[in-house]
C-alpha cells in the first residue's frame, strides 16, 4: 500500500476516534433539554392535580350546577390517588365520597388496584424498616430509605381508606364503635404521615434532578 494511502487511512481512523468521543459526551444541549424537560413535566403535573382538585370540588357542588363528568379527570384521580403529591391530601378526601358513585366496573378494579397498592406498599416498607435496622448505614441512605418509608405509608393508608371506602357496609357500625375515641389521633397522625411523605417525596425528586 502506498504512503498517501496509509496516511489517508489513518486520517480516516483518528477522526472515527473523535467522533465516537464526542458521541460519548453530553452535550450542554442535551443537558439543558433535560432540565427543561423534566421542568416541564413537574408544571404538568401540578396542573393536573389542580385540575383534579378542582374537579372534585364542582362535583361536591354538583346540585348547584356546572359539574360535567370527566373520563380524562376521572382517570387521572384513579392513576393518581396513592400518591401524596400527585394528588395532596385535601383531593384523596372528596376522592373518597366521589369513588362509590362511580360505575360497578371502575369501583370493581379499583378495589382491586387498592389491594395490590397495599400488598406491595406493605412488602416494601418491611424490607426498608429491616433496612434501617441495620447497625451500619450510610447517613444520605438512611435519610433517603425514611422518606420512601413515609411515603409507603401513606400508600397503604389511603389504599385501605380505599378498600373501605368501596368494600360492603356490613360491619361498619360495630367498626366505628370500636375505634370511636381514637379517631381524632388517627386524623392527626395520618396528617403528619401526609406531610412527611409530601416532604420526602420532594427530597428524592432533587436527589433525582441532582444525579442527572
Amino acid at each position: 500500500m502506498s504512503r498517501p494511502a496509509i496516511g489517508k487511512r489513518k486520517q480516516q481512523q483518528k477522526r472515527r476516534r473523535k467522533a465516537k468521543q464526542r458521541s460519548r459526551q453530553p452535550s450542554r444541549h442535551s443537558s439543558g433539554a433535560d432540565a427543561a424537560a423534566a421542568a416541564s413535566s413537574a408544571t404538568d403535573k401540578a396542573t393536573a392535580a389542580v385540575a383534579a382538585l378542582e374537579y372534585l370540588q364542582a362535583w361536591c357542588r354538583r346540585e348547584e350546577g356546572g359539574w360535567k363528568f370527566s373520563k380524562v379527570r376521572q382517570s387521572y384521580l384513579l392513576r393518581a390517588w396513592p400518591d401524596p403529591v400527585k394528588l395532596p391530601r385535601e383531593a384523596f378526601g372528596l376522592l373518597l365520597s366521589y369513588l362509590p358513585t362511580m360505575h360497578e366496573g371502575a369501583i370493581a378494579r379499583t378495589l382491586e388496584q387498592a389491594t395490590a397498592v397495599a400488598a406491595a406498599a406493605e412488602e416494601e416498607r418491611k424490607r426498608l424498616e429491616a433496612c434501617l435496622d441495620e447497625a451500619e448505614r450510610a447517613e444520605d441512605a438512611a435519610e433517603a430509605d425514611e422518606a420512601q418509608l413515609a411515603v409507603l405509608k401513606i400508600r397503604l393508608m389511603r389504599a385501605l381508606k380505599v378498600a373501605a371506602a368501596l368494600g360492603p357496609e356490613e360491619g361498619e357500625e360495630g367498626s366505628e364503635e370500636e375505634e370511636g375515641g381514637d379517631e381524632d389521633a388517627g386524623e392527626e397522625s395520618e396528617e403528619g404521615e401526609e406531610r412527611r411523605a409530601e416532604s420526602g417525596s420532594e427530597d428524592m425528586r432533587k436527589r433525582e434532578t441532582q444525579r442527572t
